[in-house]
């Protein structure tokens, strides 16, 4: 039980850090269609994290581990607000090579031996995350 509360943590963790850097460029994009794309990304991992949640004790007002997947997305918010990235096209491409880390974080964790309840979310997760990352490549 101890494994799958620590990759629900992951996931929580990973999961908040894409929510923020996508809340980020879509506040720095003026594109509207863009911007609902990633009102929309950022949204899927609200809904993420409240599915997964029931599997692990996360506490939110525990300090996050420091995540290598985590920080990759936290310094796209970092360098979104800082002004690094003012070009829509390289906001994309950012958040597209961040989303095939992300997936391949996520192909990883769905490989561990996990309750099929919890996989099942994952899978539609993960679904999601290669729907962003194709779309971003566009």
């Amino acid at each position: 039980m101890e494994k799958v509360a620590t990759r629900v943590h992951e996931l929580i963790v990973v999961s908040k850090s894409r929510k923020e850097a996508y809340q980020a460029a879509a506040n720095a994009v003026s594109d509207p269609s863009l911007h609902q794309k990633f009102e929309e990304f950022g949204l899927q991992n609200l809904h993420f994290i409240s599915d997964i949640r029931y599997f692990s004790d996360y506490d939110e007002s525990e300090e996050d581990p420091q995540q290598p997947l985590a920080m990759l997305w936290k310094d796209i918010m970092i360098a979104i607000n800082n002004q690094g990235f003012t070009d829509k096209e390289d906001i994309k491409d950012a958040c597209q090579k961040a989303e095939k880390e992300t997936v391949k974080f996520f192909e990883q964790v769905y490989e561990d031996q996990l309750p099929p309840e919890l996989l099942l979310i994952i899978s539609k997760q993960l679904m999601n995350i290669k729907e962003a990352e194709a779309s971003l490549k566009l």
